[in-house]
């Protein structure tokens, strides 16, 4: 078994053990934000454009708190996608304290952010219910695979990546199928686009500077002072520019440590 297939099949063993942990068997994941509620996971979620920002990690371990940062910006199904590899950093990755989770190429991609992939894609969509899904397919349709989406509220590009990497489609099937428009497909399969489980719609969404949480702010000013980001990084995660961060920094804005929040 080499290296890749390892780490793949580690975190789909992972994944089933605390799918069975939690009582969850093979069923969909309703609201995948309530079971990291549950585990006193503090998220934030942000509309960010641009770049390839997911999402990011941080464990205070003076506080024994956990924050995430979902980047609302993107779809219904690539926000549940981050919010379990977010989670798999929260069981497995405390100790790297504050992990930024991006859209690298895979082979660019450090062995913990290659785990967590592999452990949203199994915990969100098990490979049982891939499997028995698909059991009397000869052909792998688009509007089968958006069914499943939708079933299991994952985006369609996390679906063909998982069908593939169980070997049920070719590396250029997958490629075909991702031509397909999906939205498209739900229209036809009778799904109303601006339905909010609808896992290929980006919800509309704004989140001015002054309806961030001040205890996020601080955490971001924190990660920042402690040159664990960049200037322009603290730009991006709280959705502003160098101007707003000037104003964070140096005007006085933030009236408490994040360290407060109970």
């Amino acid at each position: 078994m080499s290296k890749k297939k390892s780490i793949f099949y580690k975190a789909d063993c992972f994944a089933s053990k605390i799918r069975r942990e939690l009582g969850l068997g093979i069923i969909p994941i309703d609201d995948i934000f309530k079971i990291l509620i549950d585990a006193r996971i503090f998220i934030v979620k942000i509309p960010i454009e641009g770049g390839n920002l997911s999402g990011c990690f941080f464990y205070d371990v003076k506080t024994d708190q956990t924050w995430i940062l979902i980047n609302s910006a993107r779809t219904q199904g690539h926000q549940r996608f981050t919010a379990a590899h977010e989670f798999c950093h929260f069981l497995k990755d405390k100790k790297l304290s504050f992990i930024v989770c991006e859209g690298l190429e895979i082979e660019d991609k450090p062995v913990h952010e290659k785990f967590a992939d592999q452990f949203a894609a199994s915990f969100l969509l098990p490979k049982d219910t891939v499997l028995k899904h698909f059991s009397k397919e000869k052909i792998i349709y688009p509007n089968t695979i958006v069914k499943i989406c939708l079933q299991y509220k994952v985006s369609y590009t996390s679906a063909l990546w998982r069908v593939k990497s169980l070997g049920l489609i070719s590396e250029i099937e997958r490629a075909e199928l991702s031509i397909a428009s999906p939205i498209s497909i739900a229209k036809s399969l009778g799904v109303v686009p601006e339905n909010p489980v609808n896992p290929f719609i980006v919800p509309a969404e704004e989140r001015p500077l002054e309806n961030i949480p001040r205890n996020y702010l601080n955490l971001a000013v924190s990660l920042f002072k402690e040159n664990k980001i960049s200037k322009g990084k603290l730009a991006e995660y709280i959705d502003g520019d160098l101007d707003d961060v000037d104003n964070l920094l140096w005007k006085g804005e933030l009236k408490y440590s994040y360290k407060e929040f109970g």
